[in-house]
Order: structure tokens, then sequence, then C-alpha cells
């Protein structure tokens, strides 16, 4: 007996490969959106759990059949994700039901997605409770040549269905290729971003003449929201809960988690910053929805990771980022101001389908209090009290007495070591780099000496957090001053090198 989804899709491929209407085919499309919503849907229900196991049969079958049906069936799906170029004369109602066919392309695709990685997750658990023995891992289908394929149709259904309202279903699709628990062997953060996100958050050129036409801003708002929602959703897998920890620790955690995504999306980042920044400057065009679109998308993120967000804006854009940093730093002081207004997330916005049921994990990285409506200043929690440095003698000496103290291994004297890293932060909290170039060289060479590698790989936990703080610190206080003096540049970068092994 053939199952529900072979039925369901052996339906739509022959409606795509007849002389059916484009109705025929979406009718047939929208049962299989609504069988693969019900499917995707965390819940106990035996009809839904048959309607999943079926499509992830249909999916990772191996028999010849199936495999056929599967490719062909995927391959439809592609083929309707763009409009049909053969007929010129489409009417606008035809034109509508094109639209909408689309639209349920890529929902059903996204919704195939995420149903791979919730079969994949429940295996590894499985697994991991001796149940069942280590599943094979399924041929890639989504992997890159995918997104190779469907690319070109992804970024022109961001231009043009991101002036309508119903942009949903691309946005869930690139959400879905964006999840960091996907088989590993159809992992493409990095091509989709090469050949989705960053062509759709750029000029386009115009073919005739070779020049660069101007930027579609509701592209690049678009381009926004998926960047952050999916950084949102990856720090719900880096940081998974708040059990035991401070809040310290907490927060240097989610600007570590932060900060690698934003690194990994650095060109997508800067393109939506950019646009951001040129209409916020803008007389006429700082107030509209686009725009707020995008700053309220950057805001999500720096309300979870503040250091993060507002250090890689400033590097990107240099003076560029003062429009966006004032606006988001005025929104933390409304939302600290305000107590009986809560602040809203991307979950209290009805889009808690894009986080499949995650939304109780991120509750902490969106607080309403007062104390945690602003993220503290990063000495907040620092020991002791900053050291201003009073000449380059008295710098000199502290340095020297701190590289002796960590150069001293027996374990019985750690103590010692700690409080030499507390006292290091300290130095640097007391804005060292801004006295002078020689203060800057003498500390740069003075740290370069300093057994840095050692504490990080130290067993024990206070020394380690402890050599991350000042790490943190330093590169906090230098980061105005690298890219002015190619000499410190350099002996910083070499110094970054000593530090990333460990």
């Amino acid at each position: 007996m053939e199952s529900i989804a072979a039925e369901l899709a052996s339906s739509f491929i022959e409606s795509s490969l007849g002389f059916d209407s484009e109705q025929s085919k979406l009718d047939s499309l929208q049962k299989i959106s609504r069988s693969l919503a019900e499917s995707t849907r965390n819940n106990d229900d035996n009809a839904a759990s048959s309607t999943a196991q079926s499509w992830i049969d249909l999916m990772e079958g191996t028999q010849e059949e199936t495999a056929m049906l599967r490719d062909t069936f995927i391959k439809s799906l592609l083929e309707n994700c763009h409009p049909n170029e053969t007929n010129d004369n489409t009417e606008e109602e035809d034109e509508e039901i094109i639209f909408d066919l689309i639209e349920a392309s890529f929902a059903c695709l996204a919704s195939l997605i995420t149903l791979r990685c919730n079969d994949n997750n429940n295996s590894s658990s499985n697994n991991n409770k001796g149940k069942k023995k280590k599943k094979k891992m399924a041929a890639p289908l989504f992997g890159e040549e995918f997104v190779t394929a469907i690319a070109t149709d992804v970024v022109q259904a961001l231009k043009f269905v991101s002036d309508n309202e119903n942009s949903t279903a691309v946005k869930s699709l690139l959400l879905a290729l964006l999840r960091v628990d996907r088989p590993r062997n159809e992992m493409c953060v990095l091509t989709v971003r090469d050949l989705i996100l960053l062509p759709a958050s750029s000029s386009s050129v115009d073919n005739n003449n070779g020049s660069s036409a101007s930027i579609n801003e509701s592209s690049v708002a678009c381009v926004a929201q998926v960047l952050s929602k999916s950084i949102t959703a990856g720090v719900i897998t880096s940081v998974p809960g708040t059990a035991g920890m401070d809040e310290e620790e907490l927060s240097m955690r989610r600007e570590t988690a932060v900060l690698n995504h934003l690194q990994d999306m650095r060109d997508v980042f800067l393109n939506v910053a950019l646009v951001c920044s040129a209409s916020l400057s803008s007389d006429e065009n700082n107030g509209t929805a686009t725009v707020r679109i995008m700053l309220e998308s950057i805001q999500e993120v720096y309300d979870i990771a503040e250091f993060a967000v507002e250090s890689q804006l400033e590097t990107l854009l240099n003076d560029k980022a003062s429009p966006i940093i004032s606006r988001l730093v005025k929104k933390q002081e409304e939302a600290t101001s305000t107590d009986s207004q809560p602040q809203t997330s991307v979950v209290d916005c009805g889009m808690e389908e894009d986080f499949d049921g995650h939304e109780a994990q991120l509750s902490h990285l969106y607080q309403t209090s007062n104390a945690a409506a602003t993220m503290k200043p990063l000495y907040a929690k620092m020991s002791k009290a900053a050291v201003p440095t009073t000449s380059l003698k008295q710098l000199e000496s502290d340095l020297n007495a701190i590289t002796e103290k960590l150069k001293n291994d027996d374990a019985e004297l750690w103590d010692e070591r700690l409080d030499a890293l507390i006292h290091l932060e300290c130095i640097l909290a007391g804005e060292v780099a801004s006295i002078s170039s020689e203060a800057r060289q003498l500390c740069i060479e003075k740290m370069r000496k300093m057994p840095m590698s050692d504490q990080f790989n130290d067993l024990r936990s206070q020394i380690t957090h402890q050599a991350c703080r000042c790490i943190i610190a330093f590169l906090f206080e230098f980061r105005d001053y690298i890219d002015q003096d190619p000499q410190l540049h350099q002996s910083v970068a070499h110094f970054v090198d000593c530090c990333i092994p460990a």
C-alpha cells in the first residue's frame, strides 16, 4: 500500500508533468504543504507521527523506486520555484496563482529540510540513550548542490516578494538551510551566504551597461531578518540554559556566540549595516518600514550581545556606525526606563515557528526587569578597581611583575597567577591604551611575553575565565588604534596568533 507521502508526491508530479492547470498544481501542492506542516509540528498525535514518518521514509528510502520518486518530487518543487517564462501573456489572476505556487514550493522545501533536522535530532537522542544502533547517514538531498540550483530563484524571490507581505516562505527556507542541527553532510552555511544572502543584500548590476543599480532595500530588510533569527537560533544551541550559570558567565558566552556568528556572516552584516546607516542618515528614508525592519533586526541581536554587535559595527563601518549605534543605545535606555513594558523579541512577534519549539529556551535571552534590560558594562563585575597608569616606568614594572607570576607553574601558587591576571585586567581597564603610542606598544610587547596560552589550558576555571576577560579587555581597549598604527597592528596580530591555538 502506497504511503501518504508517496501518494501526495506522485499526485503533484503528475500535475507538474501533465497538462493540468496552474490552479490544479497549486491545489496539489497546498495539500502537501498542509501534510508537511502537520508532520513538522512537534506533537504526540499518532496520525501526525505516522504522516511524518511517511515523509521521512520517502526522503531517506534507498529502494530504487522510492529514490526515483523522491528525486523527481524535489526536482518538480525546484521547477515550480520560478515563474514559467514561456508564457508572456499571463493574466493578472494567473500571475497571482503562479506567485502562490512559488510560495508553496518554498514552504514545502523548508518543511522537508526541517523534518530531516528533527529526524536527525531524534536519531542522535536515541543513540545517546542506547535504544538504537547508530543510524547510517542518509545521502545529502539539500546540500551545496541543492543551494546552487535554487539560489537564483531565492534571490529573485527576496527582491520580488519582499515588496509584499507574503515573504514568510522564502525566509523560512533560508532559516531552515541555516539551521545548526542539520545533517552534517548537508551543512552549507557558507554556500547560502555566498550565493544567496550576499547577492540579495548587494546592489544589482545592469546587464545593458554594466553599471550598478540601486540597492533593493526591501530585499536587504528580509536578509536582515534572516540574519537576526539565524543568529538567535544559533545562540540557543551555543547557550542552551542558565542553570548554575551566573549572569556574568552567561553574558560572556552570549557575546562569544554572537561574535562568532557575526564574523561568519561579516560581509552580509556589513551590507545590511551600510544600507541601514545610509537610510538613517537620509531625511527621506530614515522612517520607512524597511529601515525599521533592518534596525529592529540589528536590535534583536544587540539585546543578546551588546558588545559584539557594537564592536562589529565600529570595525566594519567606522564613523558610519554612529547613526545605528545611537539609536540602539537609545532604544536600550527606553527599555530600561519603562517598567511596565517588557522588551519584545522575535519570539513575542509571532515568529515562534522559526524556532521549532525552542521558544522557552530563548526566554533567558530576553529579560523584562530593569536590571537585565541593559547589558552591564564590560568591567561591571571586575573584582578590583581600575588601575590608572601614571608613567611608562610604572607600567613596565607592573607588567614585568605580572609576567613573572604567570610563569610560575607551581600548582599550589595558582592563586598568585589569578591575582596577576586580575591586576592585568585592572591595568587595561585603566585606559592604558589611550595614554600614548609608546604605552600601547610597551603594553603589547610585554603581553606577548606572557604565557597566556598556558592560562587558557589551565585546569582551574577561575584561571581560564580571568584569562578570557583579559583578552576581551585588551581587544576592547586597543580596537580603535590597531588600524591606525601598522606596527601595533602587526604586534597584535602576532599576539592573537599565539593565543588562538589555546
